[in-house]
């Protein structure tokens, strides 16, 4: 179950960070703070997910890991829907968002698949990170 959770997560993580933050920097005021804050709190669900997967079933504290864990996928995901793509809405024409939505499905499915807790968030690691 988790590991197909975290196909799902860091995929589309991986994806954001590759293609949808460096547009939000490029058309925002506030794009490098903005995307600073979303990228900090991937690392932290990098971080929850690496100490949950040190655990076992059933091991103290990990139900609260896990309850910890959903409610920052939560926060990421209304962070995403209502600041970050409307930020990005509001800069981009029509077809630059096609072109950024086209990039990040191909991003998405060449994604690495489990979370990169040392990986590069930020201009250029991130991009070098990309490459691959």
């Amino acid at each position: 179950m988790l590991t197909r959770l975290w196909r799902l997560v860091f995929t589309h993580a991986y994806a954001e960070g590759t293609v949808v933050r460096p547009a939000i920097r490029a058309v925002s005021t506030d794009g490098k703070e903005l995307t600073l804050h979303i990228e900090q709190g991937h690392q932290k669900l990098s971080e929850l997910t690496a100490a949950l997967e040190r655990t076992d079933p059933g091991e103290p504290g990990r139900a609260e890991m896990i309850t910890e864990l959903a409610a920052e996928l939560r926060l990421d995901i209304r962070e995403e829907e209502y600041v970050l793509l409307s930020r990005l809405r509001a800069g981009a024409d029509d077809r630059r968002l096609r072109q950024l939505g086209a990039a990040w499905v191909v991003v998405r499915h060449t994604a690495p698949t489990r979370p990169h807790v040392a990986v590069s968030r930020r201009p250029p690691g991130n991009v070098i990170a990309a490459l691959p």
